[in-house]
């Protein structure tokens, strides 16, 4: 998201930029189209987002800090995997 939409970010070099004002909204919906656009189904909860490529399990990620931070994908995100298929 940081790479397609610098503008909704107050540092888009940053390890956990913020999510401007104004784009808190549609900043899961971004996250869930890029998803999708990739073979994924996936679902906000509005805490976080669950995504399956299929019905044997979900995996679930804390995307969206409760400051309004974002994590960079590196390993160091909440991540949980439920067998079978949350959603």
């Amino acid at each position: 998201m940081i790479r397609q939409h610098p503008e909704a970010f107050d540092n888009p070099q940053a390890h956990t930029s913020r999510v401007n004002d104004g784009f808190l909204d549609i900043y899961h919906q971004w996250f869930i189209d890029a998803m999708v656009q990739r073979g994924y189904c996936a679902w906000w909860d509005s805490e976080e987002v669950q995504v399956k490529k299929e019905n044997r399990f979900s995996e679930h990620y804390k995307i969206f800090l409760s400051d309004g931070h974002v994590r960079r994908v590196d390993g160091g995100a909440y991540r949980s995997t439920c067998w079978p298929a949350a959603f």
